[in-house]
């Protein structure tokens, strides 16, 4: 195991910033001190802050450039973290970057959801009945800016390491508000309606203004032909696709609010975890948050306990076939990947999985959001001296001497460990035929490492690409400006899942990607990706 915690960069954006005095002018003297604190963060934690941007000698030019062009007024609030997300995003990483600069009264931008397939987005939701025309139509342009430059620029304000990051961004970070639209297009005047271009079904291009923000009347969304299991109790829960039960579908849309996670989490100490399971609690039941942890616990989903529910059910009804939807997980705690893995495929496989490795940045932002305890445990190993990199698990890797106690780690999660402790699953329970993983640009984080560890298993992947590269720099460390408050995230891990396959260790291309002609033969279908992985099971 590489790792086990991968914070989703998607889920950092609900802690937002909030700015009050957006066109308060800060002192020159007060953003250039920010600035000094910023690089000091980023180039003290950050693995690398110069891998993807042409190296340290063009990382410094643009700092240079961006400290020279505060003019000596100074910069409102809005106008200082324009320029940070620009110079941020040229790191590349999608783990590093600033917290929305939200407002209060934020408005919202664009009243569609969107569907990616291929690199093009298509409509999904339209928020009235007039819009109804525009369900599956293609995003041409916007204020005759055309997608392709649009996707460039997503590219230059915030940092991405393939197209289907900046397609993910492009969605809930610049389309879906009215702050974000103007970062995206700083041309569009904001007190008119916004232009649009749509290719519709019929191949005919229709244009659009939309009124910004934009009052729904009713969510409208296309009909679909695949009986997804309801997540209203669980982010992770299953059915059946047919009346003999031959083929299975799980469902797991987060991996931030089942019972094993928190568990481990307070073995960990990690801070706060009493309110993240408190939280997991209030969304899953009616009742009052109970004050003892025991009693919280069992208030939140369990992943073995549904995992083992559907082995049970398949070997029940000899299913042969399981598809694993994880188009919106955007990721948690990966020790849902461990756990999931021993049940499908035994002991033998969860012990011998390749996971890659990772090289993990200490400093002085690292341990003062993590046990500081853990510095002196540290001192034998490696030199900790106020920024060091730790090689162990690389060096393990390349050795093959990787040695880790799973029973340890299992012992963490009580509800896992009395399960696995029983050794009922340690061989293979219930052996399938076929194992379809599908995923979308917002299978992140620690929702791409379960779909790296099934694909390690032999499943195949259906759908479209994963937003997040399997060679990434990622966990995150939270940091404010101390004079502007503005917040954002550096990381501070880089992970390596495919040493020897650099293509793959970019952009994981699914090994059924969904065409647009094949989204257009299954009629548009929301689920597509489903009825695609059918068609799959059939030849």
């Amino acid at each position: 195991m590489k790792t086990i915690i991968c914070t989703s960069v998607l889920l950092l954006f609900v802690f937002a910033n909030t700015l009050f005095a957006q066109n308060e002018i800060l002192p020159a003297d007060s953003l250039k001190k920010d600035l000094n604190q910023l690089l000091t963060i980023v180039e003290s934690s950050h693995p690398d802050p110069y891998f993807a941007g042409g190296g340290k000698i063009a990382f410094h030019r643009r700092y240079q450039q961006m400290l020279n062009a505060i003019p000596k007024e100074g910069l409102t609030k809005k106008e200082f973290y324009s320029a940070i997300i620009a110079f941020l995003a040229n790191i590349g990483d999608s783990h590093t970057g600033l917290l929305p600069n939200q407002q209060p009264g934020q408005e919202s931008g664009l009243p569609f959801k969107f569907k990616v397939v291929e690199k093009s987005l298509f409509i999904q939701v339209v928020p009235d009945k007039k819009y109804q025309r525009f369900i599956s139509a293609q995003l041409i342009s916007i204020e005759d800016i055309p997608f392709e430059e649009l996707l460039v620029r997503q590219g230059n304000i915030r940092g991405a390491e393939n197209d289907f990051t900046k397609l993910a961004f492009m969605q809930f970070l610049s389309l879906s508000r009215k702050d974000g639209l103007k970062n995206l297009i700083p041309e569009w005047n904001t007190t008119k309606p916004i232009k649009l271009v749509f290719r519709k079904t019929d191949g005919n291009n229709e244009d659009l203004e939309v009124e910004i923000p934009f009052q729904p009347v009713e969510v409208i969304t296309p009909a679909t032909l695949v009986n997804l299991p309801s997540t209203e109790k669980s982010d992770f829960a299953f059915n059946f696709l047919d009346n003999k039960k031959q083929t299975a579908l799980l469902v797991i849309k987060d991996m931030n609010t089942y019972r094993e996670s928190f568990e481990y989490l307070k073995v960990l100490g990690s801070k706060g975890i009493e309110q993240m399971a408190a939280n997991a609690y209030k969304k899953y039941n009616s009742t009052e948050i109970p004050d003892d942890w025991n009693k919280l616990l069992a208030g939140t989903p369990s992943a073995t306990e549904v995992f083992v529910q559907l082995i049970e059910e398949m070997k029940v009804s000899g299913t042969k076939n399981l598809i694993i939807d994880l188009r919106e997980n955007s990721g948690g705690n990966s020790i849902m990947r461990e756990i999931m893995v021993y049940l499908l495929y035994g002991d033998v496989a969860v012990k011998t999985l390749d996971n890659g490795y990772s090289i993990k940045r200490y400093s002085d932002q690292y341990f003062s959001q993590y046990n500081t305890s853990k510095k002196d445990s540290l001192q034998n190993r490696i030199s900790i001296t106020g920024s060091s990199y730790d090689f162990s698990n690389e060096e393990c890797y390349a050795k093959k001497e990787l040695e880790i106690n799973f029973e340890e780690t299992f012992k963490m999660m009580p509800t896992f460990w009395k399960v696995y402790s029983t050794k009922k699953y340690h061989n293979p329970y219930h052996q399938l035929a076929k194992v379809l993983v599908v995923s979308s640009p917002f299978t992140f984080s620690s929702g791409l490492n379960l779909l790296t560890g099934l694909y390690a298993m032999g499943a195949k992947v259906v759908g479209t690409a994963s937003g997040q590269a399997p060679n990434n720099f990622g966990d995150a460390l939270m940091f404010s400006l101390n004079r502007s408050g503005i917040r954002g995230f550096v990381s501070f891990k880089q992970v390596i899942t495919y040493p020897n396959d650099p293509a793959k260790g970019h952009c994981f291309t699914p090994d059924y990607p969904l065409t647009y002609q094949k989204f257009k033969d299954l009629h548009f279908d929301p689920n597509a990706e489903i009825l695609f992985s059918l068609e799959i099971l059939k030849k």
